[in-house]
């Protein structure tokens, strides 16, 4: 639960540790008794389990709209280049699809670039590789038919 909330509300790992647990402490003694905070330290919430549980979250997310791509059977790809705050080149996938008779917009992957973006173009940049199912994740019996269809409906 403190690991999804850290994560929601894109705080660093430490804050947990640092800032919630010494409030949740101070507040626990204040109304309930001091005889209940140790209760709390039964609760992980170092660095690497909030990190460790928000990859799981983020991995499970992932699973979910794969899933759902799926059961929508055809989908689009929109491809976008960026700079994050620190300058490093990223590359953002989203997917749209039907979902219960609603058009659907999720984010697929954001990938950290190897090279800056000016110098990629998104066809080398994303791996359509099999995602579980034994097949590509869009259905292309290869990669280089994809990287063909992407290059002629995104020009780059």
């Amino acid at each position: 639960m403190l690991s999804y909330h850290v994560a929601k509300q894109m705080k660093p790992h430490t804050i947990c540790e640092t800032l919630l647990m010494p409030c949740m402490k101070d507040v626990v003694g204040a109304v309930i008794g001091k005889e209940h905070v140790k209760k709390l330290d039964k609760i992980p919430c170092s660095y690497d389990t909030v990190a460790r549980r928000t990859r799981e979250m983020a991995s499970d997310v992932q699973d979910q709209v794969i899933d759902k791509l799926k059961s929508a059977g055809k989908f689009s790809l929109a491809v976008d280049e960026s700079c994050d705050v620190s300058g490093s080149p990223q590359l953002i996938v989203f997917v749209h699809f039907v979902n219960n008779s609603v058009i659907a917009e999720e984010l697929l992957c954001c990938l950290e670039l190897k090279t800056t973006t000016r110098e990629y173009t998104p066809q080398n940049a994303v791996s359509f590789t099999p995602v579980g199912t034994g097949r590509t994740l869009t259905g292309w019996r290869n990669e280089a038919r994809a990287r063909s269809e992407i290059r002629d409906d995104q020009p780059v």
